[in-house]
């Protein structure tokens, strides 16, 4: 009778040993694909950088957009002192006259306001290359503005926008600016930005340059004042900013994965309840059970 009530409770106590054992296994597991995830998240929102360099042959030109510094709206409008004169645009690699259009672009977050900007490069179907860079490929056009009246609100310059031949200029948030008698000179960087292991962001592209002035010999008037804006590569490299998760979704399932095998390979629960076939070895004063356990 000792012996079935010695039984009774050794079986409760391994019922009780294995719910400890699955509680701890379960804790770990859940502790681990925590860990992961947080991994994961973490690694979308801070991906590692990569920036490379790819040579080019013939890379694609920029679409250039030249508008004067001043909008038309309210209360100058009509304005003569908005508008802009191309006087000559010249193609230096082929010694040769460049065509820019005349075109009115709205104002962005501004009310009733546009600019009167020329257009360089802004056929998308047949986009203008250049094999060379330096002032040997450079673009140069030289525009007379009318002076504006005395208003600290007011400029006598241009601004200039760079973008793709498919992307339409973001002229009132513009950061690139060409003053008066001067030759402003846009060496220009082709940047591509890649974002890796997504779908809903696309390789984008923008253009960085290193800005240089040249006094003119032209004189400014009473009346009007000239401004010249030149551009080209300064390289026929495109640079490449690469962002890259360093943990993946793949990396993801691959450590779950590796983690259910450590535990299917290590076989927890067995190496628990070899504890309770120890204590019966002990108790019998033979090892045959932990042989027979482990090796079954």
């Amino acid at each position: 009778m000792t012996e079935e009530k010695e039984q009774e409770s050794l079986s409760l106590a391994e019922n009780i040993y294995f719910a400890i054992v699955w509680a701890a296994v379960s804790a770990v597991m859940i502790l681990f694909i925590v860990e992961i995830s947080q991994q994961y998240i973490a690694s979308k929102t801070n991906p590692s950088t990569i920036i490379t360099y790819n040579q080019v042959n013939n890379p694609t030109l920029p679409k250039v957009t030249v508008c004067n510094w001043n909008q038309i709206v309210a209360p100058y409008d009509p304005c003569d002192f908005c508008d802009l004169d191309l006087l000559i645009c010249s193609d230096i690699a082929h010694a040769s006259d460049c065509q820019m259009e005349k075109m009115t672009i709205s104002a962005v977050n501004a009310s009733d306001g546009v600019f009167n900007c020329y257009q360089f490069n802004g056929d998308n179907a047949n986009p203008l290359k250049s094999a060379a860079i330096g002032y040997s490929g450079s673009f140069s056009a030289l525009f007379a503005v009318n002076q504006p009246p005395l208003d600290d609100t007011l400029r006598i310059g241009l601004q200039v926008s760079l973008t793709t031949t498919d992307e339409e200029p973001d002229v009132f948030n513009e950061d690139k600016f060409a003053p008066p008698s001067f030759d402003t000179y846009f060496a220009i960087q082709t940047i591509q930005t890649v974002f890796e292991n997504t779908t809903d962001m696309p390789d984008q592209f923008r253009f960085e340059t290193v800005q240089s002035l040249t006094q003119l010999t032209r004189p400014n008037t009473q009346n009007t004042s000239y401004i010249s804006v030149s551009w080209s590569f300064q390289t026929l490299s495109v640079q490449v900013i690469t962002y890259s998760p360093q943990y993946t979704i793949q990396n993801f399932f691959g450590d779950f994965a590796g983690m259910i095998g450590t535990l299917m390979g290590l076989d927890v629960v067995k190496v628990a309840s070899g504890f309770i076939v120890a204590y019966t070895a002990i108790k019998s004063r033979s090892i045959f059970p932990l042989q027979e356990h482990f090796n079954g």
